[in-house]
């Protein structure tokens, strides 16, 4: 009995903090550049439907969703607000006030996560749904919830995996965001399109991986030696799996000065 008290105190709190980091990542200022980084895709929408009548309306989002959410905009969010999820706490030295709390550290490090992630879906989903409603409203095309269902899950699962990681690389390194600018906008963008073995490193080759199967576009971005849909979804929660365990490690044997 005493043990379930202690497992509901537990969740209870890991669920303020979560509200707490929700609030402090959706409030701040960057958010609404970040917002209006995400109005891009719906002005290039607009202007769009304007100049183009021959439209293929699914085959002009796949692309979109590829080269701006994909390569751009989702690596792009999660950096800014990954990186300084816990960089900032103890640059600032504000990490003391979570770390005495009645919680482990593997507690805070899921609520203010959770909160993180919350925050940037937010933000990023809309942005798709509209445009991506925006695009089949010039074409008469049937069937095409299934394929935003699609790009969704691509969305969810790519903020997921590489908030993880830059969230890592900020409790790792002293200067976490140029080696983030490296990873998301060089190795990822190059890499990834390489018809090498050397492209499975990357998270975008997975998410490309399973887009080519659940999206109703030929060859959907592939330009190099596809994976499986079902190995790149494992792959995916490997990586998860591991950006989690060894944030956590990290956070576990940081000190607080």
């Amino acid at each position: 009995m005493t043990g379930e008290i202690k497992r509901t105190s537990a969740g209870q709190r890991i669920g303020v903090l979560t509200r707490m980091s929700f609030f402090q990542a959706f409030l701040r200022k960057r958010m609404i550049g970040i917002a209006l980084f995400m109005l891009i895709p719906i002005v290039i929408t607009i202007i769009w439907m304007i100049k183009v009548d021959d439209a293929k309306p699914l085959e002009e989002f796949s692309g979109l969703f590829i080269v701006l959410y994909l390569h751009i905009l989702i690596p792009l969010v999660t950096l800014i607000m990954g990186v300084n999820l816990f960089h900032s706490e103890f640059r600032d030295k504000t990490i003391s006030y979570l770390l005495i709390r009645p919680l482990p550290r593997w507690g805070v490090y899921l609520g203010k996560v959770l909160g993180l992630v919350v925050a940037e879906l937010l933000v990023v989903l809309p942005s798709v749904a509209i445009t991506f409603f925006l695009m089949m409203s010039k074409g008469e095309e049937s069937g095409y919830i299934g394929n935003l269902f699609g790009f969704i899950l691509m969305t969810c699962l790519g903020i997921l995996t590489y908030s993880l990681f830059f969230i890592l690389l900020g409790l790792k390194f002293k200067r976490p965001m140029l080696i983030g600018l490296v990873v998301a906008f060089f190795w990822e963008k190059t890499v990834s399109v390489l018809s090498t073995t050397i492209a499975k490193f990357t998270i975008l080759h997975h998410l490309l991986s399973i887009g080519n199967k659940i999206i109703n576009v030929e060859g959907f971005g592939m330009s190099g030696e596809e994976t499986s849909p079902k190995t790149a979804l494992i792959i995916l929660m490997v990586m998860i799996t591991v950006f989690s365990a060894l944030s956590i490690r990290i956070l576990n044997r940081k000190e607080i000065s």
